[in-house]
């Protein structure tokens, strides 16, 4: 599988399995002076515990009013190509608040 430029892997501290899931984690912050780390921390810990392979989505310093985020682009372009089993974000209004159209 290709990866796009904003997508990066990882694996849990528990290995995944042949048949492991793949989620793609999404995370987020509206300012370069602001880091993503303590969201990534938690998703991470929660794909971690269930064995499943992580792709890390990130947008650094794009308000979620943006008509474009490319790593959330990324994402749904990964998720249309059929590449992720689940979408993993810390909370609903990182991903809601997308633009008409988006979707």
């Amino acid at each position: 599988m290709v990866r796009p430029a904003h997508a990066q892997t990882l694996r849990g501290a528990r290995a995944p399995s042949a048949g492991a899931l793949r989620a793609a984690l999404y995370a987020r912050v509206s300012t370069t002076d602001q880091t993503p780390e303590n969201q990534l921390v938690a998703l991470r810990t929660f794909v971690a515990a269930r064995g499943w392979e992580a792709t890390e989505f990130v947008d650094h310093g794009v308000s979620g009013a943006k008509d474009r985020r490319p790593a959330l682009d990324a994402l749904l372009d990964a998720v249309r190509a059929r590449h992720v089993d689940r979408v993993v974000c810390p909370f609903g209004s990182i991903v809601l608040r997308a633009p008409r159209g988006t979707w």
